[in-house]
């Protein structure tokens, strides 16, 4: 911990995501109840998470962008393009401009899918393999403990001021975002049997000319992924816990309206008490990591995740916040041992676009579930929903811990750039 404060880079690199981070908290809660309030519908609410989550389908391309790219320049400009994002919303002042607002909430989620695998790519350049999961720690810490405070934050500015305040608030910590990475003096990362490339060299530019090496570029890491046994069996472990999880999405607003009766800001209140047990989460998951391997913690992760959600399932005020709280920790839990593992096992010419492929299949799973979660709350009972997420997630619990010994494999060796002959 003492050596990732000490690295300068890492201090700006960590200014900038948390900065970005706040925004985010405030905002994404914000758009499903601007949605919920201009409609009157839950299911709506659902469907503006799926419009969030649709984009990531474009992270094959968003991947091979950021390995062919300079990733500094690349995620300076992605910060500022999402900056920009949040231009429209201004002129959102009603149910006639609902239109606009799934488009903006499209081309948020569009950002996300740039800016996450090139942020990936420069922690894993700045932070030797050792440090990697107690730096996705303290990130996820700062990012699930914005629970506590930033979804109340959202929500009370948008009942005072209105939607567009908060969305101008978080293009601005965009900004913050883009000139902490402006600021980054990045060298050489540190040569591995894997690569010896930097993090401001492109790829070689010949590869493009040769018959079908763009699409054989741009599927790289889908193949990197499938032939490792460590990142497969993490990616499906993965798409079935996502695909149980985003029924959530849409099912905690039916929970929270239909079964127990409250209004929709009550979800910001039981967001803060998931950020609670995510903080603790993020606190602890670099030590569990080191003491029982990144499997194992994964594994656990999910497994708890699915007994919090499917303790929601009682619609109970005093079941429901401590059920939160053992949903946040897992959570925390299974994304620092994911990301942590993605990093490590991956070599540095293709870290973005092995990070795009794992974000890209686990996407199918997610925007089915979105989509399918939107009409299920229509038919089911909300708390049946979430008894079934957490069988789903347990299921995946029990694929990911027998699992847990394909970490002794061997990564596979990188393939070679294709060659190209003159004419």
């Amino acid at each position: 911990m003492r050596a990732l404060v000490a690295n300068r880079n890492f201090r700006l690199l960590f200014v900038g995501m948390a900065a970005s981070m706040i925004g985010d908290s405030m905002l994404m809660l914000v758009l499903a109840i601007w949605v919920n309030q201009l409609t009157g519908s839950a299911s709506a609410a659902g469907l503006t998470l799926l419009a969030l989550a649709a984009p990531t389908l474009l992270a094959p391309v968003a991947g091979w962008l950021v390995d062919r790219l300079p990733r500094r320049r690349f995620l300076f400009a992605a910060n500022l393009a999402s900056a920009a994002i949040m231009l429209p919303l201004l002129a959102v002042h009603g149910r006639g401009q609902l239109w606009l607002l799934i488009a903006v909430t499209v081309a948020y989620g569009a950002s996300f899918v740039f800016v996450d695998p090139a942020q990936t790519g420069v922690i894993k350049h700045l932070v030797p393999a050792d440090q990697l999961g107690a730096a996705n720690g303290m990130l996820q810490t700062v990012k699930q403990g914005l629970r506590l405070l930033g979804p109340l934050a959202g929500a009370g500015i948008y009942v005072a001021l209105g939607g567009p305040v908060v969305a101008m608030i978080n293009a601005g910590t965009f900004v913050v975002a883009a000139a902490a990475v402006l600021l980054l003096k990045l060298g050489m990362p540190p040569v591995a049997a894997d690569t010896g490339t930097a993090v401001e060299q492109a790829a070689p530019e010949a590869d493009a000319e040769a018959p079908g090496a763009l699409l054989h570029e741009i599927t790289a890491g889908f193949r990197y992924v499938l032939h490792d046994l460590l990142l497969r069996r993490l990616t499906i472990g993965l798409l079935a816990a996502i695909f149980a999880l985003e029924f959530v999405e849409s099912g905690i607003f039916a929970l929270v309206g239909d079964v127990m009766h409250r209004s929709t800001t009550l979800i910001g209140v039981i967001t803060c008490t998931q950020g609670a047990g995510a903080v603790v989460g993020g606190v602890l998951a670099a030590r569990l990591m080191r003491r029982f391997g990144g499997m194992p913690t994964l594994a656990a992760g999910v497994l708890l995740t699915a007994l919090g959600i499917a303790a929601l399932g009682t619609a109970r005020l005093a079941v429901v916040f401590p059920a939160a709280t053992v949903f946040g920790f897992g959570f925390t839990l299974l994304l620092v041992a994911a990301n942590t593992l993605i990093q490590q096992r991956s070599p540095h010419r293709y870290i973005g676009r092995i990070s795009a492929a794992a974000d890209g299949i686990i996407s199918v799973g997610q925007v089915t579930a979105l989509a399918l979660g939107a009409g299920l709350v229509t038919i089911l009972d909300a708390r049946l929903i979430m008894v079934l997420i957490g069988l789903g997630l347990a299921g995946s619990a029990v694929y990911l811990w027998r699992s847990r010994h394909a970490a002794t494999t061997a990564a596979p060796e990188p393939e070679p750039q294709p060659v190209v002959t003159a004419p």
